[in-house]
Protein backbone atom coordinates (compact mmCIF):
# COMPACT_ATOMS: atom_id res chain seq x y z
CA UNK A 1 0.00 0.00 0.00
CA UNK A 2 1.20 3.41 -0.97
CA UNK A 3 -0.74 5.72 0.68
CA UNK A 4 -2.89 5.63 4.14
CA UNK A 5 -5.55 7.92 3.74
CA UNK A 6 -7.22 7.66 7.48
CA UNK A 7 -10.77 9.53 6.44
CA UNK A 8 -11.73 6.67 4.43
CA UNK A 9 -9.50 3.33 5.25
CA UNK A 10 -10.67 1.31 8.16
CA UNK A 11 -8.14 -1.54 9.65
CA UNK A 12 -4.61 -1.66 12.06
CA UNK A 13 -2.07 -1.17 9.93
CA UNK A 14 1.97 -0.90 10.66
CA UNK A 15 4.31 2.01 9.20
CA UNK A 16 7.67 1.02 8.67
CA UNK A 17 10.64 3.26 7.93
CA UNK A 18 14.41 2.15 7.96
CA UNK A 19 14.46 2.63 11.83
CA UNK A 20 13.57 -0.06 14.42
CA UNK A 21 10.81 1.97 15.54
CA UNK A 22 7.41 1.19 14.03
CA UNK A 23 4.24 3.18 14.53
CA UNK A 24 0.95 0.64 14.75
CA UNK A 25 -2.20 3.18 13.63
CA UNK A 26 -5.78 1.22 14.93
CA UNK A 27 -8.71 3.17 12.72
CA UNK A 28 -11.28 0.32 13.36
CA UNK A 29 -12.79 2.91 15.40
CA UNK A 30 -11.53 5.51 18.31
CA UNK A 31 -8.04 6.60 16.21
CA UNK A 32 -5.20 5.41 18.03
CA UNK A 33 -1.70 5.15 17.70
CA UNK A 34 1.49 2.86 19.16
CA UNK A 35 5.09 4.24 18.57
CA UNK A 36 6.92 0.35 18.68
CA UNK A 37 10.21 0.40 20.02
CA UNK A 38 12.57 -1.64 18.93
CA UNK A 39 16.45 -2.72 20.10
CA UNK A 40 18.02 -0.05 17.99
CA UNK A 41 15.57 3.08 19.39
CA UNK A 42 18.07 5.58 20.66
CA UNK A 43 15.24 7.88 21.93
CA UNK A 44 12.41 6.97 24.04
CA UNK A 45 9.06 8.32 26.04
CA UNK A 46 7.24 7.29 28.66
CA UNK A 47 4.51 7.05 26.22
CA UNK A 48 6.11 4.02 23.69
CA UNK A 49 4.79 1.03 23.15
CA UNK A 50 1.27 1.67 24.52
CA UNK A 51 -1.28 3.17 22.87
CA UNK A 52 -2.31 6.55 22.77
CA UNK A 53 -5.42 8.44 21.42
CA UNK A 54 -4.50 9.79 18.17
CA UNK A 55 -5.45 13.44 17.24
CA UNK A 56 -4.06 14.07 13.79
CA UNK A 57 -1.79 12.60 11.74
CA UNK A 58 0.05 14.36 8.54
CA UNK A 59 2.86 13.58 5.56
CA UNK A 60 5.21 15.89 4.37
CA UNK A 61 7.51 15.61 1.34
CA UNK A 62 9.42 19.02 2.32
CA UNK A 63 8.72 19.47 5.92
CA UNK A 64 6.65 22.37 4.96
CA UNK A 65 4.24 21.32 2.70
CA UNK A 66 1.75 18.78 4.56
CA UNK A 67 -1.15 16.62 3.55
CA UNK A 68 -3.79 16.08 6.97
CA UNK A 69 -5.06 12.31 7.46
CA UNK A 70 -2.92 10.72 5.12
CA UNK A 71 0.68 8.68 6.11
CA UNK A 72 2.44 8.34 2.44
CA UNK A 73 5.04 6.01 1.39
CA UNK A 74 8.73 8.38 0.73
CA UNK A 75 7.33 10.96 2.61
CA UNK A 76 8.09 11.29 6.75
CA UNK A 77 4.79 11.17 8.75
CA UNK A 78 3.87 13.32 12.27
CA UNK A 79 1.89 11.45 14.47
CA UNK A 80 -0.26 13.73 17.50
CA UNK A 81 -1.36 11.81 20.20
CA UNK A 82 -2.62 12.64 23.48
CA UNK A 83 -1.37 9.64 25.78
CA UNK A 84 -1.81 11.47 29.21
CA UNK A 85 -5.68 12.28 29.19
CA UNK A 86 -6.18 14.40 31.99
CA UNK A 87 -2.73 13.11 33.64
CA UNK A 88 -0.94 14.82 31.06
CA UNK A 89 -3.12 16.89 28.96
CA UNK A 90 -0.11 18.11 26.36
CA UNK A 91 -0.55 16.10 23.58
CA UNK A 92 2.60 14.84 22.14
CA UNK A 93 4.15 14.37 18.41
CA UNK A 94 6.66 12.08 16.75
CA UNK A 95 8.21 12.59 13.42
CA UNK A 96 8.95 9.56 11.94
CA UNK A 97 11.67 8.66 9.02
CA UNK A 98 10.90 8.61 5.63
CA UNK A 99 7.76 5.91 5.34
CA UNK A 100 9.03 2.64 3.57
CA UNK A 101 5.96 0.59 3.70
CA UNK A 102 2.16 0.38 5.06
CA UNK A 103 0.96 -3.07 5.94
CA UNK A 104 -2.84 -3.86 7.06
CA UNK A 105 -2.35 -6.63 9.66
CA UNK A 106 -4.81 -9.31 10.77
CA UNK A 107 -5.68 -9.13 15.16
CA UNK A 108 -3.02 -12.47 14.80
CA UNK A 109 -0.32 -10.43 13.24
CA UNK A 110 -0.44 -7.34 15.60
CA UNK A 111 -0.41 -9.92 18.64
CA UNK A 112 2.68 -11.70 16.95
CA UNK A 113 4.70 -8.17 16.82
CA UNK A 114 3.90 -7.56 19.77
CA UNK A 115 5.00 -10.41 21.31
CA UNK A 116 8.03 -10.00 19.64
CA UNK A 117 8.93 -6.98 20.77
CA UNK A 118 7.71 -7.38 24.54
CA UNK A 119 4.76 -5.35 24.65
CA UNK A 120 1.65 -6.98 25.98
Amino acid sequence: MERLDLRIERGIFVIRSESDTVYLVDIRSLPRVMRLTGPRTHSRGWWDDQWAPLVKVFSSPDGETTEAGIIRVGRRATYVADPGGMADPNEHWWASRVVSSIEQLTDEELSELLAERGVQ
